[in-house]
């Protein structure tokens, strides 16, 4: 017993000062995390006193108490620029003070649906979840084509990556887009709390793979801007044989005759009514009317809600009232934003003629854009506030995650990404990972290296088939590295796995 008391003691008056410092580590990160969480604040409340009042008199000082540290802190907050409402009016004088403390939803405020003529308190602190709500973790979104669905897919699958969720993927490649309805077999088997990969809408099929109660969603877009998208994007110029200079305005001006001259060129279901086609409706069916409203009701009943690529930040909104997220659960990073050089320029005319060359989701697009604003009158009073909020956040994750009017194309100059920040966090890495990375890490999270379980299958399917090839090739598959076969031997192998799979 001595000589483990004196070990003991021994050990601690070696290990005391290191335990001291690793305490006064800990207490400073906690004082740097309760200033940052402080200063945050301020800044947001500098931000909405400047932005709603014209007023620079009333900013809250900075933590340094300095004229210059306040003055460098109100500068730095750029209000995004996006669409606004019919009834929002932006040259509208909002006069109001600052209230600290406020939670998500209140009794009282102004109806959103008029014009707002004054707003007398503006949330600062607001509640990232809503009370009395418990998240809804069981949802499927209806990914579509060049809406904005890819930024939406990579938000829900964060959200599925961090919580444990199990996430529907491909057993194969990246994405399950097909030309075909979804179906189970596409996906790997079980039951699924999210399906958000790219499918064709189909609900009894969908419902065999997913836990019950799923929330079901997707997001469409204005057929004006979503042809032109389209067009550019897929870079179906080349399908149409066209010069690339001027190619969309060629096409839109006689679309039927490109229509009926390449009839199985890439993509051309998307080039007509790509939402409707995306929603389930063929494409021989999309010249009936009657046919074409149907659809629209199916979908109206069979979706809980329905966004809208042009208020994309108010989409979110409604989304994460439906699903009872919290603030931080929505925020994003941009995705698949098309290029600048494959982009053409619309003028009235060539809107005209989209508009009646889609006339099909026009109808469609008309009919969830007045749902839409419904939706936005149910939401409540606070809902203005809350999108100022919500945008303020959006600008402070890109500063912190992305570097300043920064952005690289890739090799095809289909995508702009945009630059992570040399000092971003961990939690900026996964907001701005792809689609297709997140699908990888999901698969490996949740089938282990299946890279390497391919591989073994592989080397069992060798295996089989060595007893009916010759010693001297046997000798070279048996090889551990495969990459070592030459090219004629791996040629005989397919071969022979071929007529194995086949007896």
């Amino acid at each position: 017993m001595e000589t483990i008391g004196k070990q003991f003691y021994r050990g601690m008056k070696i290990k005391w000062p290191f335990l001291l410092l690793c305490s006064g580590i800990v207490m400073y990160c906690v004082y740097l995390d309760v200033a940052s969480e402080n200063y945050r604040t301020m800044r947001y409340a500098n931000y909405l006193t400047v932005r709603l009042t014209g007023n620079t008199s009333q900013v809250i000082p900075s933590l340094n108490n300095t004229e210059a540290d306040t003055a460098t802190a109100v500068k730095g907050l750029h209000y995004p620029k996006v669409p606004q409402p019919r009834w929002f009016d932006v040259n509208s004088t909002i006069a109001g003070s600052v209230y600290i403390n406020h939670a998500d939803v209140t009794s009282t405020g102004n109806s959103i649906i008029t014009k707002p003529a004054t707003i007398n308190k503006v949330s600062v602190n607001h509640a990232d979840v809503q009370p009395n709500c418990k998240p809804h973790e069981t949802v499927v979104f209806l990914k579509t084509h060049k809406t904005g669905s890819s930024t939406l897919t990579t938000t829900l699958e964060r959200y599925g990556y961090k919580r444990n969720l199990s996430i529907a993927i491909p057993k194969r490649n990246l994405h399950i887009i097909s030309s075909g309805y979804f179906n189970p077999s596409q996906v790997y088997p079980g039951k699924f709390d999210m399906l958000v990969n790219h499918v064709r809408f189909k609900k009894s099929e969908m419902q065999k793979v997913m836990k019950p109660n799923a929330k079901y969603f997707t997001i469409i877009r204005d057929p004006r801007t979503q042809i032109e998208s389209v067009f550019g994007y897929f870079l179906l110029f080349k399908g149409f044989r066209l010069p690339e200079e001027n190619a969309f305005k060629t096409f839109i001006s006689r679309p039927q005759y490109y229509w009926d001259r390449y009839p199985s060129f890439a993509m051309r279901n998307h080039l007509k009514n790509p939402n409707l086609y995306d929603l389930g409706l063929e494409t021989r069916d999309q010249e009936n009317t009657v046919l074409v409203d149907k659809a629209i009701k199916r979908i109206a009943s069979e979706f809980d809600l329905v966004l809208i690529q042009e208020y994309y930040n108010e989409s979110l909104l409604l989304l994460k009232k439906l699903l009872c997220f919290s603030f931080e659960d929505i925020l994003y990073i941009p995705k698949g934003v098309r290029s600048s050089k494959r982009r053409y320029t619309l003028s009235g005319a060539l809107r005209e003629s989209i508009n009646k060359w889609s006339w099909a989701d026009a109808k469609l697009y008309a009919h969830f854009n007045k749902t839409f604003w419904e939706r936005v009158k149910e939401y409540g009073p606070t809902f203005q506030e809350d999108l100022k909020y919500f945008e303020y956040r959006l600008e402070e994750t890109r500063k912190n995650c992305t570097i300043e009017n920064a952005t690289k194309d890739n090799s095809a100059h289909r995508e702009s990404f945009l630059v992570l920040h040399p000092k971003a966090d961990k939690s900026c890495l996964l907001m701005m990972k792809s689609d297709p990375d997140m699908t990888k890490l999901i698969r490996v999270k949740q089938y282990g290296n299946i890279s390497r379980r391919i591989y073994n299958k592989s080397k069992s399917v060798v295996g089989k088939v060595k007893s009916r090839i010759s010693i001297p090739d046997r000798r070279k598959i048996s090889i551990p590295n495969r990459r070592r076969i030459s090219m004629s031997v791996r040629r005989r192998m397919h071969t022979l796995k071929t007529q194995f799979k086949e007896t």
